[in-house]
């Protein structure tokens, strides 16, 4: 402020939308306000009265007080030990005035004197960036040095013996060591895909909409890899000319996870595709990083007792997590809420909650009748797939009940030809529709290092 690069009620402005709405203060400053990542450090050492730290990729972590500390966790907690020894480590953080934090530092990090630095929280964010990658490069590295005491093939091997080279200590590391790098990169979907003739395999994995490769695979060890996936996923394995669908429920680090899995045959072998899907808690509604007319629309249209609102969109961009946030905002003793989804990804108190079985032909179409006999307020269908589900859906709205549900279109007008394409009534959805909330992921630009374009 003293520079005059932003004033008193613009930076009062800001934190209070940021505390509204989520997001870095920080980030602000430099993305809105144009403000460089060293003022802003400068001016938190110059309040602090403790000095700045900023990214730098050269920079080592020291591992033997990093050992034993969740990566997760120290991202959560914005802190981080960036030097020193157990004699006296030097801890980057956020915001070095946090007494609750400090103490909690001192009792995880094994040393005997504490030196602090402060951080901006996109630098030390960074910095565990950094950690992962060095941490996921060498973790590859020890499950391949057991593949090669394991898996040794010789060319005229037959494909029958899959199966038992699937069951390999190796192969099994290495799929869970895929897995859980993948969850912990914020992946969604995880890519197994076979070389060409003698060309090493490849895993991608998909994060924030991108493909991106994750490592090499050995030719000789791909086959016995899309194995072990299709035997933890119940998988014909010994069918390899048809593709296959099936999924598996596991823990990584605790948590619970599930991965619907589809192996497709191509020309130089068969290919599988794991998409997570991990069970989480609900974000609030004022998290979802909407603007203030549009929140204030859908906090509008969640307070009417009856009536259809759809959230739409394509796959993976948040529809599900969206409409949980609703939940949670009308989420009162009073009313009583009915979810039916597949799969169960969201978890809340005093929903109930069910999971889709359409083997035994439970159907989103056959939940909705039982909820219409359970007294619901609001009920959530995960998606209306087609007629019978969504003239339910439709019904349900028309007799006093909210009900939420999703739609893949690719925008809200798209919506109302979807809804004719389902065979609806014009004259009932028109009636029952409350409104519908298009939406996608974008990927955001590095604060650091975007630029103004104005397109001519």
């Amino acid at each position: 402020m003293q520079k005059g690069k932003i004033t008193s009620a613009e930076l009062e402005d800001l934190e209070n939308k940021t505390s509204l709405y989520g997001g870095s203060v920080t980030r602000k400053l430099m993305e809105d306000f144009n403000i460089e990542a060293d003022l802003i450090g400068k001016s938190l050492e110059f309040y602090y009265r403790v000095p700045y730290m900023k990214y730098d990729s050269a920079h080592e972590l020291p591992n033997d007080l990093l050992e034993n500390i969740g990566v997760s966790y120290l991202r959560k907690n914005l802190w981080l030990p960036v030097a020193g020894t157990k004699e006296e480590a030097v801890i980057l953080i956020d915001d070095p005035s946090d007494y609750q934090r400090i103490m909690e530092i001192q009792g995880v990090v094994n040393a005997r004197n504490y030196v602090f630095r402060v951080g901006l929280p996109e630098h030390i964010l960074q910095f565990l960036r950094g950690s992962e990658e060095e941490e996921m490069e060498a973790g590859f590295d020890d499950v391949f040095n057991v593949l090669e005491g394991n898996l040794e093939l010789d060319e005229g091997e037959d494909d029958d013996e899959d199966e038992g080279l699937a069951a390999t200590s190796g192969i099994i590391q290495l799929v869970n060591r895929i897995i859980t790098e993948s969850k912990r990169l914020g992946a969604s979907d995880i890519h197994i895909e076979p070389g060409k003739e003698n060309a090493p395999g490849v895993v991608r994995i998909r994060v924030d909409s991108i493909c991106r490769e994750l490592l090499k695979i050995p030719k000789e060890h791909c086959a016995a890899l899309i194995a072990r996936v299709k035997i933890i996923s119940r998988l014909n394995i010994a069918e390899k000319r048809l593709p296959q669908d099936g999924k598996c429920k596991l823990k990584v680090r605790g948590k619970k996870l599930e991965l619907r899995v589809a192996t497709v045959p191509t020309v130089q072998g068969e290919s599988a595709v794991m998409r997570i899907l991990a069970a989480g808690s609900a974000l609030p509604l004022g998290k979802l990083n909407l603007t203030p007319a549009n929140y204030n629309r859908v906090v509008h249209l969640s307070a009417h007792p009856h009536g259809l609102f759809l959230v739409v969109g394509p796959t993976g961009s948040g529809k599900t997590t969206n409409l949980h946030a609703v939940l949670g905002h009308i989420n009162k003793p009073e009313r009583k809420i009915w979810t039916a989804e597949d799969p169960v990804e969201i978890t809340q108190p005093g929903l109930q909650q069910v999971q889709m079985m359409p083997k035994i032909d439970f159907t989103f179409a056959t939940a909705m009748r039982a909820f219409l006999r359970a007294d619901p307020d609001v009920i959530l269908i995960g998606e209306m797939r087609d007629h019978e589900t969504a003239s339910i859906g439709v019904e349900a709205s028309l007799t006093g009940h909210l009900v939420l549900s999703t739609l893949h279109t690719n925008s809200a007008p798209e919506t109302i030809t979807r809804l004719l394409d389902l065979g609806l009534d014009t004259v009932n959805f028109s009636d029952a529709l409350l409104g519908v909330l298009a939406q996608r992921l974008m990927r955001t630009l590095c604060g650091k290092c975007k630029a103004p374009y104005k397109p001519e």
